[in-house]
């Protein structure tokens, strides 16, 4: 019985390969075939086909020629003049007396001022070159009476 199936197999693989030579079942059994191919497309006329077909645009420049071009020779252009602006404002003039601090002494606040060089303690009602203490106050400083007679206040300096 084994040796029927291998011989079955054999003629099944030789069946095979003759429908892979000649191409179909039919062609094998003898049966001629016709198959249907579809006509050719109508030929084009000429003027037809030179109107319908898209012109190539030209490429503007050869991409195999190397040519250094030298760009235009460019003029500098007019810078524009700065505007000229007068400040209304002066920076104010500086004082010749400055607050150091304020301190504490003998139970009441204090201010120490600096001028020309020197710190001195002064309270209420005490003088340096014109300018008078009116108050001492340890959050918004020192306030003067110029001696133009007009008021200033000197803030206290920041902490660092």
């Amino acid at each position: 019985m084994r040796g029927r199936a291998v011989a079955a197999l054999v003629a099944l693989g030789l069946a095979a390969g003759l429908v892979a030579l000649q191409g179909t079942p039919e062609a094998i059994s003898g049966r001629a075939v016709r198959v249907a191919t579809p006509p050719p497309p109508p030929a084009a006329p000429a003027a037809a086909a030179s109107v319908s077909a898209p012109a190539r645009p030209r490429p503007s420049r050869n991409l195999f020629e190397y040519v250094e071009a030298t760009p235009p020779a460019l003029e500098p252009a007019p810078l524009p003049l700065p505007e000229v602006v007068e400040l209304d404002e002066r920076p104010p003039p500086r004082l010749p007396v400055r607050l150091v601090g304020i301190v504490v002494q003998g139970g009441r606040l204090r201010a120490a001022l600096a001028h020309a060089g020197d710190v001195l303690v002064l309270g209420p009602g005490d003088e340096l070159s014109g300018y008078v203490v009116l108050a001492v106050d340890a959050d918004e400083g020192v306030l003067l009476r110029t001696p133009e007679g007009g008021e200033i206040l000197l803030s206290a300096p920041e902490a660092e």
